[in-house]
This record gives structure tokens, sequence and C-alpha cells, in this order.
């Protein structure tokens, strides 16, 4: 007689289990994988910086100063002003033939593009002084994109429509203008308008302890327009005189005297709104102006942002990069910002005294 022999198998119970025992192991396998990814994107963002870091001081070699955030032609575009641009052209094109963007700049200079920066307004072309938009469809190199500008960890400018008009180039990148709210007032390395081009000696408090750039988050398309993801609230009362009005806003959502977004879409145009941040408010702080009208004021708190968790990257003067947190002192917030351009202590701790070049302060960061 044939010996039946049983054959063992799982029960639904020991199928179970195991099941269970590889979904625990997978929960604990993805955070891992994810904090090792955005350990890679940090340091894609550093090399970045590192880039701008080496473009910078090979411009200060080549001229003998740093670029203005904002510089040109002044006055508008006109028939007697064909290149005026009001002085928008940014820092980012500046230091393009520096950072190994050479075709780039080439093309911008072939169109007299590094002259009239801001696609709402208009060029005069040729000899006969022919009118002509730059927007939409016939922006052309405005909407020009090179990796170098963007952090790997935030990913809003690729939810951006390709035929979206207000965006002219992305930058995730952004220049200081240390501890001051008008952007008319520089305590940082670069001055606001080339009335006084400054160099890495204006650093008296030594090229390790100055901000050069920082980080800042591209304003998302439409959902919550929070004052601490890239949008700036408008209309923010006192807050001119007291920061800590701005601070107080953090967890807003639709500010009730309106909200101006397009942070980070004009990699080209100097406006200090578009490219510039202040070393008040501490990183992934809110972002405030006191004034309701208009839309490129110039006198706000831009806080220094980013998709990092709990900070920001920051490149000093001499070329380093260093993660600054959120809780890095910034002193007293109550006090006003300074309204002049003069040396001085910082009142905003150690973050102010990073964004100063000649506080007398020798500060590390937190």
């Amino acid at each position: 007689m044939k010996k039946i022999t049983k054959t063992r198998a799982f029960t639904l119970v020991e199928l179970l289990v195991v099941i269970t025992i590889i979904g625990v192991l997978i929960a604990l396998l993805l955070p891992a994988v994810q904090a090792a990814r955005e350990a890679a994107r940090r340091s894609s963002c550093s090399n970045n910086l590192k880039q701008f870091g080496l473009g910078l001081h090979n411009y200060h070699d080549t001229r003998l100063a740093l670029p203005a955030y904002r510089w040109g032609i002044a006055g508008a575009p006109s028939a007697t002003n064909p290149y005026g641009n009001e002085e928008r052209c940014s820092v980012n094109i500046a230091i393009l033939p520096f950072v190994e963007l050479e075709p780039l700049y080439l093309e911008m200079e072939s169109v007299r593009f590094h002259r009239t920066c801001d696609k709402e307004k208009y060029i005069f072309t040729g000899t006969n002084n022919y009118v002509t938009k730059v927007s939409g469809s016939n922006g052309g190199i405005f909407t020009t994109q090179s990796p170098l500008f963007l952090c790997p960890s935030d990913t809003v400018w690729r939810l951006r429509p390709a035929n979206d008009l207000n965006s002219i180039g992305f930058s995730n990148y952004v220049y200081s203008f240390g501890d001051t709210f008008t952007a008319d007032l520089s305590r940082g390395v670069f001055c606001p308008r080339p009335r006084q081009y400054k160099g890495l000696e204006s650093a008296a408090d030594g090229t390790s302890n100055t901000i050069a750039m920082s980080e800042r988050k591209i304003s998302p398309l439409g959902g919550a327009e929070r004052v601490n993801s890239g949008y700036i609230g408008k209309g923010v009362t006192n807050c001119d005189t007291n920061p800590q009005e701005c601070y107080n806003k953090r967890s807003l959502v639709n500010h009730s005297s309106g909200i101006w977004g397009y942070t980070g879409q004009r990699a080209w145009d100097g406006i200090t709104t578009w490219n510039s941040f202040n070393t008040i408010l501490p990183p992934n702080a809110p972002n405030c102006r006191a004034i309701t009208t208009g839309d490129d004021g110039e006198a706000a708190y831009i806080s220094a942002s980013s998709e990092h968790a709990i900070g920001v990257q920051c490149l000093l003067l001499d070329g380093s990069v260093r993660f600054v947190t959120e809780t890095i002192d910034c002193g007293n917030l109550t006090l006003a910002p300074p309204t002049g351009e003069s040396g001085g202590a910082s009142d905003y701790g150690v973050w102010g005294a990073m964004g100063t070049v000649n506080g007398d302060e020798i500060v590390e960061f937190q």
C-alpha cells in the first residue's frame, strides 16, 4: 500500500504574521531611504551654493568688487532711453560667465537682455526704436532654466505650467542685504544699486562670519497661501517697526490684507522680493510687508526658507556652506530695523550679526 505523505503549508495565521513582519520592516526601512535621499538632495544643494561662491569670487577677482543685487540702466524704457530697465537686473545675470554659463550670458547679451530684465517692461530694438513687449511665448530667454539655480528638495517649480506668464526662470538661491527692512539700505555685502559697489574687503567682521547667500522656497501654485511658504503677507500692521508682528503671522493662511506670490520665479529680475533676503526673522519664518498696495514693494521681511528639515543652507563670503537651523538666536525682534547703512552691532542676535559686514561681531552659528 502506498504511503501518503503530508506536505506542510502556511496556515492563514502564519501568512498574516509574515505579511505583518514584512510590512514592519518596510515601515522601518522607508524613513531611512527617505533620509538618505534627502541627504543626497541637500548635498547637491550645498554644491550649488559652493558653485555660486566660486562664481562670486571669480567675479570679484575680475571686477575687484561684488555685483549689486540690482543693477542696469536707470529709468523706464523710452525712445531716448531704449535700454532703461529701472536697474532691475539681478546678480544672477552678472555672474553667469563665472559659473560656467557664459553661453547663456552671451545669448542674453545678444538681445541686450542684460539691460532689460523685467518681463513686464518694454524694450526698444533696432535703429527704429521698435517697441516689443517681452512676455509670454515671445519671452524667449526669460524662461531659460539652469539646474544650478534649483534646490533638488524644492519641487514646486515642477508643478508650474509651461505657459505660466509669471514664471521667467526659477531660482531657489537668494542674496543677503543684511538686517535692514528697506531694500534701498544694505548692511550686507551686496549693495542695493551700483552707487557703491562692495568688495570682500568690506567684510570687516571676516568673510567666514558673513553670509552672502541662502535659500528661499518657490511659492506654490494655488492651495494654502501661507506667509511662510514663499508668499508675502501684505499690510501687516506695525511690522515695519516691529519684526515680531510679522513673526506672529507664521501660521496664517490667506492673510486678510492680501498675499503676494511669485517668489522664486524671476531669476533675472533684481527686485528685492524676487532674489534677496534679510537676516532679521529666522529661517522658515513668515514674509511680510507693511503696505497693501502694489506688488513690487521693496520694504519687506524676506526670510530665508527651504524644504530641508528645520533650517536652510547658507553660503558664507569665504565660499563655505553652513546649515542654519530655525532656532538660531535672532535677538530682540521687537526692536525696529536699522535706518542706515553704517556699522554697528545687530539687534537681531547671531542671525543678524551674520548678515552684517561690519558690526564688529565675532559669532558662531548655532
